[in-house]
């Protein structure tokens, strides 16, 4: 079984069927990847908060075949205040943007998380 602990920040998350959501992470160490989160949308699940996007968090991921599954997480910063900023929050869902059109999944290139 091969774990992966790594920290992150969740720059997109797509829900799928009943309570799971696919988020994408960007981390320093692994560049960006996908994780499923299995019950991540249930209301007393331990992913809620972690889950979310632009939450910066401490991951605990699992290998499997396609991709990753998020095993647990612990958040290290919410930026919370983000979200009650219009132009804060514009801002951030433009860097996003420019994050997921420019980095490929597993890509790491030196340098490119220097905002860490």
């Amino acid at each position: 079984m091969s774990y992966l602990k790594t920290s992150g920040i969740v720059i997109k998350e797509v829900n799928t069927g009943e309570a799971d959501r696919i988020i994408t992470i960007f981390s320093k160490n692994k560049g960006k990847m996908s994780a499923l989160a299995k019950g991540a949308r249930r209301p007393k699940s331990h992913l809620v908060a972690g889950t979310q996007l632009l939450c910066y968090s401490e991951f605990v991921l699992f290998k499997g075949k396609d991709m990753y599954s998020v095993n647990s997480c612990d958040v290290i910063e919410s930026f919370y205040d983000i979200r009650n900023d219009l132009t804060r929050l514009t801002y951030a869902a433009h860097m996003i943007d420019i994050v997921n059109d420019v980095i490929l999944e597993n890509q790491l290139q030196a340098g490119c998380c220097s905002f860490f």
